[in-house]
């Protein structure tokens, strides 16, 4: 309504008619600041109501995904403004919704317990749903954790459509080889087309992300939701749920009691809280690295580092060194999520986050040589 005003006296003055189509758009709007420049993401703020929007610009899209989402708006959708193209650049507008992502949410508080994760994914559900039954239904194809938002009510939206077709039965297979690896369904990778089971197979593996911070493959979620999480991956689309309100009626059907989630919680925990790093992701080289390198520090604690016969002063040095290094270790790759306990690591900017890193690790060196040097008093 306000637009309609806004533009009706520009026509007014005459100056709307000859005014381009960016223009026209933009005219609404004053830029108050580049959020990210890389990715040519500006906030802006209506001239009249004063409301405030993200413009982002994409280089990959599909018009028609964008027309229908403009039309059709859904509460736990991002909801899609405007748009406009400029040479092979394309811009839109959509609500700005003040969250954060869930990859930044698990970053903080790591794994959350079912009754959690439940209402999240009933929302993405919910999300799809609609997309999956417009009149040109719309296929998702990369749902991920970085790509839904949350706010401080509990709030989620799902964003980002960048790579989002609509469905048409008559095409076997996608014309484009999209997705991101780990959370798009095998079919995305030229074996079948996309359909709404596509969006199905990434659901379950946030489910599972959320619940246990690992891929279904290097950890299947054990509590009640884990046979959905199960169905929902399967490599064979036909032997999953046939749509969303499949799924839904699954994750209603779903009691978690309190017995349930301290039992998973548990196993959760003991299968992958207290793995050492290099270990968590099962991945043959990085477990194979891992292995020298902690081989290594025993080894050096073992061997005698000094003239004294009885080596006491050069295995004590290099216990404390040993220890220094497992400190830096631990503190880079959250081990048992230590971050989420320190000052600055919750915050998801990106310069805080540095900062941090700056300041504990000065913080373990000052340590490590404070101790040196009482060990070097204590034994001249």
């Amino acid at each position: 309504m306000y637009d309609i005003i806004f533009y009706s006296r520009l026509q007014a003055t005459g100056v709307f008619i000859h005014m381009s189509g960016k223009e026209k758009i933009m005219a609404s709007y004053d830029i108050l600041k580049v959020l990210d420049k890389e990715k040519a993401i500006t906030l802006l703020q209506h001239k009249l109501t004063k409301v405030l929007y993200i413009q982002k610009k994409l280089t990959q899209y599909n018009e028609n995904v964008y027309e229908q989402l403009k039309g059709k708006p859904h509460s736990n959708i991002v909801s899609v403004i405007d748009y406009y193209k400029v040479d092979d650049a394309f811009y839109v507008i959509e609500e700005y919704f003040n969250g954060r992502t869930l990859e930044a949410y698990v970053k903080e508080n790591g794994v959350v317990a079912p009754q959690i994760a439940l209402p999240i994914i009933t929302s993405i559900c919910h999300a799809l749903l609609h997309l999956h039954t417009l009149e040109k239904p719309i296929i998702h194809r990369d749902i991920k954790l970085s790509n839904i938002m949350i706010d401080h009510a509990n709030n989620v939206k799902l964003i980002d459509f960048n790579i989002s077709r609509l469905y048409d039965r008559e095409y076997a297979y996608d014309t484009t080889i999209l997705g991101t690896e780990g959370y798009a369904a095998p079919e995305q990778f030229g074996f079948l087309q996309t359909d709404a089971r596509s969006d199905i197979y990434s659901c379950g593996i946030v489910l599972n992300y959320l619940l246990t911070g690992m891929h279904p493959k290097e950890y299947l979620y054990q509590g009640e939701l884990g046979p959905i999480i199960e169905k929902c991956t399967n490599f064979d689309p036909s032997k999953r749920y046939a749509n969303v309100q499949e799924l839904l009626q699954a994750l209603h059907a779903c009691q978690i009691s309190t017995t349930d989630t301290r039992q998973a919680q548990a196993e959760v925990s003991s299968k992958t809280s207290l793995m050492l790093p290099g270990f968590r992701t099962k991945r043959w080289w990085k477990m194979i690295l891992a292995a020298f390198g902690y081989a290594f520090l025993i080894l050096g604690v073992i061997v005698p580092k000094s003239e004294d016969s009885t080596g006491t002063t050069g295995h004590s040095e290099y216990f404390l060194l040993s220890l220094t290094l497992l400190a830096y270790i631990f503190l880079f790759t959250n081990y048992l999520n230590i971050q989420s306990k320190l000052p600055f690591f919750p915050s998801a900017k990106k310069a805080e986050r540095i900062a941090a890193y700056i300041i504990y690790s000065l913080i373990i060196f000052v340590i490590y040589g404070v101790m040196i040097t009482i060990l070097g008093k204590v034994f001249t």
